[in-house]
């Protein structure tokens, strides 16, 4: 089965943006969404089944808040000379192959893409610099959901054991070669 919804994303995302910072942010997302979509747990049925796994999804989970509070705290510069004349390409989604089995990681993958699309196509990513003040709260809101989601949800459930269920598919693919 194949990741239609990392091809959805890249299909309705802009070509070039001129906002620095939300490009920046963008390239961390992409990261942290190929990074949990290639994780040792994505092909159990849910659940974080190795321990790795989640601690390193609440590290991305924190650094994506501190890279958002940051960005968040940067002045909007008046730029006359390089407002709609500097792009940017945006970075394409990296869509997971095959997908991963994991009802839990699909949920975060299917978040990550929803976010990546709405700060690629917001207002802010108009601007050479700064945020629109409902992209701030906006991009505030999606990290907190996910952030809820792993401590009131994932660390306090354990993995189901349905092994009839998994796995369906093979093993998750090697990462990114040559990087």
């Amino acid at each position: 089965m194949a990741d239609e919804t990392g091809d959805q994303v890249n299909e309705n995302l802009p070509e070039k943006i001129s906002n620095i910072s939300i490009l920046n942010f963008l390239h961390h997302l992409r990261d942290a969404h190929y990074e949990v979509g290639k994780c040792a747990s994505s092909g159990q049925t849910d659940g974080f089944t190795v321990e790795a796994d989640l601690k390193r999804l609440k590290d991305m989970i924190a650094d994506l808040h501190k890279l958002w509070e940051f960005i968040c705290l940067e002045p909007s510069l008046d730029c006359p000379e390089s407002s709609h004349t500097i792009y940017y390409e945006v970075p394409k989604i990296d869509v997971i192959t095959p997908t991963p089995e994991n009802r839990d990681i699909q949920y975060i993958l299917m978040y990550i893409k929803m976010m990546y699309m709405e700060m690629a196509n917001s207002q802010s990513a108009r601007l050479v610099t700064g945020l629109q003040p409902a992209d701030k709260e906006r991009g505030k809101a999606y990290l907190d959901r996910i952030d809820v989601f792993v401590k009131d949800y994932l660390e306090t459930n354990t993995p189901n054991d349905f092994p009839k269920a998994t796995p369906e598919e093979p093993t998750p693919t090697p990462g990114r070669l040559g990087a």
